[in-house]
Order: C-alpha cells, then structure tokens, then sequence
C-alpha cells in the first residue's frame, strides 16, 4: 500500500502557495504521497474522509498558523490516535499549551529565503520520522532558486572517459517546475550537472556548486546512474 503524509492546514492564499511549491514536494521526494482534505473527491461528509485520512496516514503534517479551529481539531484526531505529527507555524504564539511541548518547526516568511530554509527543515524532519517508522525513500530536498540561482553541495561525480563529459550529483532536486510538466519525483530519481568535454573535473565531492538551469534531460539511465536527469547550466 502506497505510504501517505496528510497534510492538515488552512485553506486559500499562501497557504496553499506553501502546500504546493514546499510541503507537496518535500513529501514527495521522502517517496510519500502527500494529501490534503481538498484533494479527496468522494460524496461522504468531509469530516468522514478527513478522520479515515488520519487514520490511515503513515504522517500527519499540520500547519497551525492562525489557530484555525478546524485545524486544531483535525490534530487533536491525529494525537488520539497516536499518530506521527510534524507541527509548523509562522508563529510560535499560534501553539497552545496543550501541545507546546511537541517540538515544531517554525518559519518566518517575510525573511530571507525562508521557503528554502523551511523546505530543507521540513525535509530534515521528514527524512528523521521516515527513517525511525522505516517508510519513504529518504530522498534529498526540493532545490530552491535564489535570484534564479541554485547553491548546492556535490554528493558524486562520474565521468565518461571515452567521450570526456564530467557529471556532479546534486545533494537534492530540482523542483518539478523545471522537469518539462512532470508531475512528481520518482523514489529512486537523482539529478546530476552534465559538464561536457571538459579535460579535468571542476568540482569534487563536498564542495558547493552556484548555478542556473539551461536545459534539463528527460529521465533516463545516462550511464553513470538510473533515473538520472542530466542539467546544463551556467555558473
């Protein structure tokens, strides 16, 4: 059975610009399917769908800025039940003391790249209950541009003797804005810097590489790795 991550938030405005361009991702690249209420389709009450999601969720996300009552609500099912709860809030303030001591993560969305540093908290997050409950793929982070830029570590290098083509794996992905309409990540998916003809390797393992996508590949084995995506860039 597919592992899921409900995710349980207010509705409308950048909460769901939050739900689409970091939680979704970041659940996905851990190899879980993420869910919201807004993303069942059935005839039921709501509220029968939304107790049978928790339920049935292997990890419940819930977003608690404002103190949305149908949100603490929804976390008070999922605390019942014992479920795995990752809480976040903009506002520390918007934690009652019922549940304060549950650790939480908390982001500031006027600072500077704060979605970055909340995808890779959540991420972190993700990949520590993943690995305790023994579910996800504990892949790497969703990629966040700054100023069209990405900053990343290099985790691996190949290289293609025969054709001299240096290629780094990237200590994360790409987010599925720059993957031609793709519609998730694969479990198993990695994203490497394709360095044609080059004489000598430019990057080792470790070090950070700031680049600008030009052209992205389809997913294919390439030689070095399956389910590989080759990136051109300009540094």
């Amino acid at each position: 059975m597919e592992k899921t991550c409900f995710v349980v938030m207010p509705f409308g405005g950048q909460f769901d610009e939050i739900y689409h361009e970091i939680y979704k991702p970041a659940i996905q690249a851990m190899g879980l399917k993420p869910l919201r209420a807004d993303d069942i389709y059935d005839n039921r009450p709501i509220i029968q769908d939304i107790k049978q999601s928790i339920q049935n969720a292997d990890i419940i996300l819930a977003e608690v800025t404002g103190r949305n009552p149908n949100v603490n609500y929804e976390l008070g099912i999922a605390h019942a039940l014992d479920k795995e709860v990752i809480i976040i809030t903009s506002n520390s303030e918007d934690v009652p003391s019922d549940y304060r001591h549950y650790r939480y993560l908390q982001y500031n969305s006027g600072g500077i790249g704060w979605d970055r540093k909340l995808s890779s908290d959540l991420s972190a997050t993700l990949r520590a209950v993943s690995a305790r409950l023994h579910i996800g793929n504990g892949l790497s982070h969703i990629l966040h541009p700054n100023n069209g830029f990405y900053e990343v570590a290099i985790l691996d290098t190949y290289c293609n003797k025969n054709k001299g083509h240096y290629f780094y794996k990237l200590d994360g992905l790409l987010p599925l804005s720059e993957l031609k309409g793709a519609d998730s990540h694969i479990p198993d998916e990695s994203h490497w810097l394709a360095d044609w003809n080059r004489q000598e390797p430019r990057y080792k393992v470790g070090e950070i590489v700031r680049f600008k996508v030009t052209k992205v590949s389809d997913l294919n084995n390439w030689g070095h790795v399956s389910n590989a995506r080759n990136i051109n860039f300009i540094n």
